[in-house]
């Protein structure tokens, strides 16, 4: 089992990183009407797999004045250096703070090149845009008043004094336990006497590029579009209001308003709806990027259109370090049928939490640990009658011109990730990305400690996070037509 390694040597990582990124397929939900009178869900226990949600997720970069497509897969690869760095250094983060060390990170990045949705918290309901990222647990999004708010793409700040649910969190609430680093404030009620004050859960949210988020866990309405056009709410769910919010300097969160986290913690979106499944479908990164893809909640999150023996199913497993994240077993690599000389313990999550492989919708593409990816760069090479192109320029490591390519492999040899009881077959097009009209490079970095399955690699695949089955289920797709 891995988990990705961010850390080649220094100049290799540095390069690597500016330019890996599954950037383009970084996607934006841009769609949720929640106009219509929501109807409360405020038992939780009765919404287990009762509600389905579906959310439309479109590019981060739509709408972005890029000169052509490569332009806008350049800034994506750029981002994922940034999460490349955090989850190596949550790694070590998170180690520390089981042995009593007070430093801690979170799993998100600035802009973790991952997905933007839709969604609306308050009463009456204010729709915010977020970056959705499996690597993190806490929803949050900026409020009013600000100690430091960054410049916003689109929507105004939060106002939690205009919504009749809002409420602070306080400092003994379970959820307030849950976040990572919190103290207790002092804080006088909306609608209080002068003398009454609340003790208040007070975060801070830290990142591996220095960004952060520091504000108050508060309680207010969530609603969320369904199938039906029928919005449903759940009432007194639990966020972050951030009054002080501070991106990288270069890219404040890609100007959204914030971040939903869909891990596996108590906090993330997913857990407080009791959803025991999500799915997406992610969209060629070819495609427009105004084209949407799907995401799905609950009930409606069940592969659709797929013929049973085309479904592939693995079981997730636990990083006791890291929890929350979405760890596989991955037991080898094959090309063209031939089975990749990698050492057997590659792939296996060890004690202090290196190794092991998780899913991440946010990484644009796969990093595999050294060992792993410099057999997998040899064996393309072995197979690919061509001499590869100075991949420099482009900052991945094997590159081809894409014409030359064509016309002397009529059947180029498919990539194929062995999962535990799932032999995941990847098309040409899932295992390289075209950086420009002429070139096309091997979607793989290299790492140090653990490997990451990125979303180059997921795309035109349906998968199914079945939370209560503790399984991912995989079946190729059309995603436009979900």
């Amino acid at each position: 089992m891995g988990l990705l390694s961010c850390r080649a040597p220094l100049a290799d990582y540095i390069h690597l990183s500016l330019m890996i990124t599954n950037a383009i397929y970084i996607f934006l939900l841009a769609s949720a009407a929640l106009h219509t009178v929501a109807r409360p869900l405020e038992h939780r226990n009765d919404m287990r797999d009762l509600v389905s949600f579906r959310l439309h997720l479109t590019s981060l970069d739509y709408g972005l004045p890029y000169a052509n497509l490569y332009e806008g897969l350049q800034r994506g690869l750029r981002r994922s250096s940034f999460r490349l760095k955090h989850f190596q250094r949550l790694r070590s983060t998170a180690k520390a703070e089981r042995n009593g060390n007070e430093s801690f990170e979170t799993a998100v990045t600035t802009a973790p090149g991952g997905f933007l949705t839709t969604i609306s918290i308050g009463s009456p309901p204010v729709a915010f845009t977020a970056i959705i990222d499996t690597g993190s647990d806490l929803v949050w999004r900026q409020c009013l008043p600000c100690d430091h708010c960054y410049e916003q793409a689109s929507g105004a700040v939060f106002d939690p004094s205009t919504s009749s649910t809002y409420e602070y969190a306080p400092c003994n609430d379970t959820l307030c336990s849950d976040l990572p680093e919190t103290h207790c404030v002092s804080k006088k009620p909306d609608n209080g006497d002068s003398n009454d004050r609340l003790s208040v859960c007070s975060y801070t949210y830290s990142y591996g590029d220095e960004s952060f988020t520091i504000g108050e866990l508060s309680y207010d309405t969530l609603t969320l579009p369904t199938p039906t056009d029928q919005p449903d709410s759940l009432i007194r769910f639990a966020f972050g209001c951030g009054h002080n919010n501070t991106g990288d300097g270069n890219n404040d969160f890609a100007g959204a308003e914030g971040v939903i986290g869909l891990g596996q913690g108590a906090l993330s979106l997913t857990s407080q709806l009791r959803a025991t499944k999500f799915s997406y479908c992610l969209q060629l990164i070819s495609d427009a990027a105004s084209v949407t893809s799907p995401l799905f909640i609950g009930a409606g999150a069940e592969l659709q259109s797929s013929p049973s023996d085309a479904v592939l199913r693995t079981p997730l497993v636990t990083n006791p370090v890291l929890p929350s994240l979405y760890y596989v077993n991955l037991n080898g690599i094959s090309l063209g049928g031939k089975a990749i000389d990698i050492p057997s313990d590659t792939f296996e999550i060890r004690e202090d939490g290196t190794g092991g492989i998780f899913l991440d919708c946010g990484t644009t593409i796969t990093f595999l640990e050294i060992q792993a990816y410099d057999a997998v760069l040899t064996a393309f090479k072995a197979l690919v009658p061509l001499l590869p192109v100075d991949s420099l320029e482009f900052g991945l490591e094997l590159c081809y011109n894409t014409t030359l390519r064509v016309a002397s492999m009529k059947n180029p040899p498919t990539l194929t990730f062995h999962f535990e009881g799932a032999d995941m077959e990847l098309p040409w097009r899932n295992s390289f990305v075209s950086v420009d009209e002429e070139v096309e490079c091997l979607a793989l970095g290299r790492s140090l400690g653990f490997s990451i399955f990125g979303n180059i690699q997921q795309q035109n695949f349906h998968i199914l996070y079945d939370l209560e089955a503790k399984q991912v289920s995989f079946a190729p797709a059309s995603c436009d037509a979900l």
